[in-house]
């Protein structure tokens, strides 16, 4: 699940692109915009099972944290209320993934 989740090493990306020819001449541009996903963290993946409520509720959560709107000004904001939240999309996501770990022992050995 990992494999399909983290997002550490694009270079991958390159290689590929450079076996394109009309891609050659945006190497270096390609280049740095994978430096930069990669260094900022700037794109992550979520599982996603539409039977549960929990996987949806998690990622309604990891969307609202993404494109700001947990951060709105209709909405207290302070310190505290912020930190709560990105934490609470993190602890939701180990969560997820120690679940899956389960289900996948519980698949090996029945």
């Amino acid at each position: 699940m990992d494999f399909y989740t983290d997002v550490l090493d694009l270079s991958y990306l390159i290689d590929a692109l450079d076996n394109s020819p009309g891609f050659k001449k945006y190497k270096k541009l390609n280049a740095a915009i994978v430096g930069m996903v990669e260094d900022y963290s700037l794109v992550s993946f979520q599982p996603l099972d539409v039977n549960r409520k929990e996987s949806l509720l998690r990622l309604k959560n990891c969307i609202d944290k993404a494109n700001g709107y947990v951060y709105g000004a209709g909405e207290e904001r302070n310190v505290n209320a912020l930190l709560a939240c990105a934490v609470g999309a993190e602890n939701e996501l180990s969560r997820m993934r120690m679940m899956w770990i389960l289900i996948l022992v519980r698949n090996k050995f029945d």
